[in-house]
């Protein structure tokens, strides 16, 4: 956040941004929090400790930053990620302590508080026409995105650039919208995919096929990605392949003939 504010003051909240202009002063750092100015008064920005008021806004502001790190590092552990309820007794079950109100001093009159937003605080929702959000809304938001139907674990990534472009991509998403010849393209994908494994069930129904049913998005899925890929200069693609499907991707991706594949699989 220092580093932040270094580039461009105005992106902290007011009284992050006194703290660290005392400590740019070498004001120690248990009194360097200072009382913000007031509306419409350009005087500069008393060196002396603040009241409570002040700093207890500082202290809760800094809780948020690490509500929100918790759900970033350990969102995933209450995630829904077994909504059968088949799998471990416990998968859904351990709590997360750090995800609790709670456990950091709040409590549900602190819900409708606004917090500004900012580094360390949901940087990506900031804009001209949104620089806060309250602490309900925020809780809502992280959520929606780290404790639903997908886990995101990747804040062991050491390179800080690369953390950074997955938490944008994550928190605030880009909704892709396909065009029409691109939903054609994966309406044939999916046909093809549908019909070899409808092919290979009727002609060999007793034996072990490895089929790709109900998954047969598998196909367009990963023909996308190649595409992808291949638009960006990737010239090799290695795939480590499961069992189930096996067949379905040699003839639809990697498209070995058909007759080769069913040839194989006659012995």
């Amino acid at each position: 956040m220092r580093e932040a504010w270094r580039k461009d003051p105005s992106s902290v909240h007011v009284s992050w941004k006194a703290y660290f202009e005392n400590l740019e002063r070498n004001v120690g750092a248990g009194e360097a929090f200072v009382a913000p100015p007031l509306s419409g008064l350009a005087a500069s920005i008393p060196a002396g400790p603040i009241g409570g008021g002040f700093e207890k806004e500082v202290l809760d502001h800094m809780k948020v930053q690490l509500l929100v790190r918790a759900y970033q590092v350990r969102g995933h552990h209450k995630a829904v990620l077994d909504p059968l309820g088949i799998l471990s007794p416990d998968l859904n079950k351990r709590p997360v302590p750090e995800l609790d109100l709670a456990y950091y001093g709040f409590t549900e009159a602190d819900l409708d508080r606004k917090f500004t937003l900012g580094q360390g605080i949901l940087l990506g929702f900031r804009d001209a026409s949104r620089a806060s959000m309250s602490l309900r809304e925020i809780v809502e938001k992280l959520d929606q995105t780290y404790c639903r139907s997908i886990g995101f674990e990747y804040m062991h990534v050491p390179d800080r650039a690369k953390c950074d472009w997955l938490r944008a991509r994550i928190e605030k998403p880009v909704k892709y919208v396909f065009g029409k010849d691109e939903k054609w393209m994966i309406m044939d994908r999916m046909c093809w995919s549908d019909t070899f494994e409808r092919f290979v069930q009727s002609k060999y129904p007793g034996e072990k096929r490895f089929g790709l049913d109900g998954c047969e998005a598998l196909i367009p899925g990963m023909k996308a990605m190649i595409d992808k890929a291949v638009g960006l200069g990737v010239e090799e693609v290695v795939m480590g392949m499961p069992h189930r499907g096996r067949l379905n991707v040699l003839s639809n991706v990697v498209r070995k003939p058909n007759e080769s594949i069913f040839c194989e699989f006659n012995g």
